[in-house]
């Protein structure tokens, strides 16, 4: 999901775009959230050693071009939102990361 909005990237309103980003990431840190809280393992969730990161390197590599696109206080302040979200879900992984050793 993703990757398909850097293709829909010029075609949505951007104030819509980021949000959608927003509540990608809301929801893969709830998924995260769960799994913290059951105590899951690699073995238990193995896609998330191997997903999380790419959604992170890809959400981090739009949110590194959006000084370009932020050109209204509203976009400045939701492009804002949604890194501070972007970065509480890559403290998590670093807690998953962690716990995983």
């Amino acid at each position: 999901a993703y990757n398909c909005l850097i293709h829909f990237y010029k075609r949505l309103n951007r104030v819509n775009l980021l949000s959608l980003v927003c509540t990608l990431v809301e929801h893969t840190e709830r998924v995260v959230r769960h799994c913290m809280d059951q105590e899951c393992g690699v073995g238990d969730v193995p896609s998330l050693p191997r997903v999380l990161p790419k959604i992170l390197i890809t959400t981090f590599s739009c949110l590194g071009r959006g000084e370009i696109i932020a050109t209204t206080d509203l976009l400045k302040a939701e492009l804002a939102n949604c890194f501070s979200k972007s970065r509480n879900l890559m403290v998590m992984m670093k807690l998953i990361m962690r716990k995983q050793k």
